[in-house]
C-alpha cells in the first residue's frame, strides 16, 4: 500500500489482502504476477486494512491494486473493508474489477448510494468478448461507475 501512487487517476493504493486467480487473458502479463513473484494464487490478509483511518486528508484510492476486491478467496475479509470504507467518508474508493457478476452478492447488507456515496466501482475490459462486463456494471446502484480498457488486447467496439 502506499500513501501517494504514480498512477495519475489515483492518490494512494490500498490493499487489505493481496492475491490472485486468473480470470481472462487480461491477467496474463498482469504486475501482480511481477511483483508477487507468481505466488499471489494464495489471498492474504495484509496489515493494511485499517491504514485509511491514519490519513487524514481525503484521497483517491485504488482499492486492491494487488488483487480483485470482488475474488471468491476474499469473502471472508470483505466486511471488515466495507466497513472501513463506509467510517471514512473523506476519502474516494475505486473499486475495479474483472469479476462484476460477484458484485451484488458481495455488497454490505447496508449497501446505498447514500451510505457508501465514496465509492466509485469501475470494470476492466481488455476484449471484445469482456464488454458484458460493462452491463453487469451498469445494474449496480452506486455514485459512480468506471470502465478501465487494460491491459487493451485488441480493439473493443461499444454498441
Amino acid at each position: 500500500m502506499a500513501n501517494k501512487s504514480n498512477i495519475t487517476w489515483t492518490d494512494a493504493t490500498w490493499n487489505p489482502w493481496m492475491g490472485y486467480t486468473k480470470v481472462s487473458q487480461g491477467c496474463k502479463n498482469c504486475y501482480m504476477h511481477r511483483i508477487l513473484q507468481n505466488k499471489g494464487n494464495q489471498v492474504v490478509k495484509t496489515k493494511q486494512m485499517r491504514a485509511p483511518y491514519n490519513w487524514k486528508k481525503g484521497k483517491y484510492i485504488f482499492t486492491c491494486s494487488m488483487s480483485d476486491f470482488f475474488i471468491e478467496e476474499a469473502d471472508l475479509l470483505r466486511n471488515d473493508a466495507w466497513e472501513v470504507i463506509k467510517n471514512t467518508q473523506h476519502h474516494t474508493y475505486l473499486i475495479l474489477t474483472k469479476r462484476p457478476e460477484r458484485i451484488l452478492e458481495c455488497l454490505p447488507k447496508d449497501w446505498s448510494q447514500k451510505n457508501y456515496s465514496n465509492v466509485w466501482l469501475g470494470v476492466s475490459v481488455e476484449k471484445q468478448e469482456n464488454t458484458n462486463r460493462i452491463e453487469q456494471l451498469g445494474k449496480i446502484p452506486c455514485q459512480l461507475r468506471w470502465v478501465s480498457f487494460e491491459p487493451l488486447l485488441e480493439e473493443v467496439y461499444l454498441k
